[in-house]
């Protein structure tokens, strides 16, 4: 009776893994249907957006860092005094789709390949997503869990059915279409940065998706002392902290603890996660979302990577001028990122007084809001 070996299992690290890609000329290629381009005056955009930020920042007395809580220090951080509005008062929030299948429309192929195969699956999992809310703080700590939002009209049924499954590190949310809208992000502000902030001024960045912008979501943030800063349109890649420093390396977590889940599950329970159900893989994501964002604030390195995100776009570094240096946004130089100290007069930095900043918004045709400097 002749024996047949079994093969062995051929293990290999990430690190092997992009090391043979490297070597190959192998990328990772994915369909896309968007092109997108930064408007031409988009440094112009950019300063104006910071010189807002600064200007609004300077009308709460300034308070000396050293007597700001920030857990986490960097080598190369200037110490000097801080806007009025300290670190733990500047967030930034953004939503990313996350796909129930990882390399739906993906595949590898040879770097400059012009004509490029990728997979389709059959069961329309790939519609299947859900949108991962994040909301990260200038200091580095996290005060709001990550915010799931999965389709459907309500989700009570849902919730009442399978919500004691979902992991409790992540907030569960459902909307018509799997994406952010009005009524929850303000049910966001309400529920998380109010209680957060008090009554104390703060500053809220955030992008021009249509759900951000409505009247009653601006309102609402004014009445709470809540400045909402929007981030120049089309420039989010180079000035969003969440955009340029964290969304990627984070999904790349998700993405890991996804497939590991899945493995772990299958051996236990049998069967092919394709032919699981949508309760499944949600009960799956809220798992490997809450392990993602544990591990990501377990490592000091990545928490001084969501302070280092803040201040390379300029959001949280001194108003007084003395850090410019350490501004880095791609498409400028040095000499283009100088901001300037704006505890002085406008008359003496040469800007003049006719500035308006982040004044057009696309809101209704009936309706406008102006952004204007606080007087208290």
């Amino acid at each position: 009776m002749e024996l047949q070996q079994t093969p062995e299992l051929f293990v290999f690290s990430h690190g092997w893994f992009n090391g043979f890609l490297a070597r190959h000329r192998i990328v990772l290629r994915f369909v896309t249907n968007m092109a997108q381009s930064l408007p031409e005056n988009y440094k112009q955009e950019i300063l104006l957006w910071l010189r807002f930020n600064w200007r609004n920042r300077i009308l709460t007395q300034l308070v000396p860092a050293s007597l700001q809580p920030s857990p986490l220090s960097l080598d190369t951080m200037c110490n000097h005094n801080q806007g009025g509005i300290p670190d733990h008062r500047i967030c930034n929030v953004d939503e990313t789709p996350l796909p129930w299948e990882y390399l739906i429309g993906r595949t590898y192929d040879l770097k400059g390949a012009k004509t490029v195969w990728s997979k389709s699956a059959e069961s329309g999992s790939e519609k299947r997503q859900c949108t991962l809310f994040l909301c990260i703080f200038a200091d580095g700590v996290p005060r709001v869990p990550p915010i799931l939002i999965f389709t459907a009209t309500t989700g009570t049924k849902i919730r009442e059915r399978e919500g004691h499954l979902w992991d409790k590190r992540v907030h569960v949310e459902f909307s018509p279409s799997g994406w952010m809208n009005e009524e929850l992000f303000m049910k966001f502000i309400l529920q998380f940065l109010v209680p957060i902030f008090g009554k104390e001024r703060a500053l809220f960045v955030f992008d021009r998706y249509r759900a951000h912008l409505t009247p009653p979501v601006i309102k609402t943030c004014r009445d709470h002392n809540i400045i909402p800063s929007l981030i120049p349109a089309g420039t989010t890649p180079m000035t969003q902290p969440l955009d340029t420093s964290i969304n990627k390396p984070f999904k790349g977590l998700v993405k890991e603890f996804t497939e590991e889940l899945r493995e772990q599950k299958e051996s236990q329970e049998g069967g092919d996660a394709g032919k699981w159900s949508v309760g499944q893989h949600r009960v799956v994501t809220t798992e490997a979302v809450g392990k993602a964002w544990e591990e990501w604030y377990r490592s000091d390195s990545r928490r001084k990577i969501v302070i280092q995100s803040f201040r390379d776009t300029g959001i949280s570094l001194p108003v007084d001028g003395s850090c410019d240096h350490e501004l880095k946004i791609k498409g400028f130089t040095p000499e283009e990122l100088v901001i300037g100290d704006w505890a002085r007069s406008e008359e003496e930095m040469g800007y003049g007084t006719t500035e308006v900043e982040n004044t057009e918004l696309p809101l209704a045709e009936d309706l406008q809001v102006e952004f204007r400097l606080r007087d208290e």
